[in-house]
């Protein structure tokens, strides 16, 4: 729906098991794409780059013909020359398993 909306410039994809994801970070996401023009910004943490990314309104087709569980990473390859990149250091901390939870939620008390 969002995306066939003229004034949507563009949209950020994340996925809910990152529990340091802020407004601050998401924020960063959008500075980066006004200031570098890049249609692609990924956050890097660890070894790896992936979301939360925004992708400018040029991928929105390419992003509607994701099928499965392909995710968005294949049109971040694809475009490898086009992307910038943001430093989110705790990206790499997910929450998967009950286990992963008690962990975080004993490293804060």
């Amino acid at each position: 729906v969002l995306f066939n909306s003229p004034s949507t410039q563009a949209v950020i994809l994340l996925v809910c098991d990152q529990p340091y994801i802020s407004s601050e970070l998401l924020n960063d996401l959008i500075t980066s794409h006004k200031q570098t023009h890049k249609p692609i910004v990924t956050c890097s943490y660890g070894e790896t780059i992936g979301p939360p990314a925004l992708f400018d309104r040029s991928l929105f087709d390419e992003l509607m013909q994701l099928k499965g569980d392909v995710g968005a990473k294949k049109i971040i390859r694809e475009h490898s020359e086009s992307v910038a990149t943001i430093l989110f250091s705790k990206g790499n901390i997910d929450i998967d398993t009950a286990e992963d939870y008690d962990t975080l939620r004993n490293s804060k008390t």
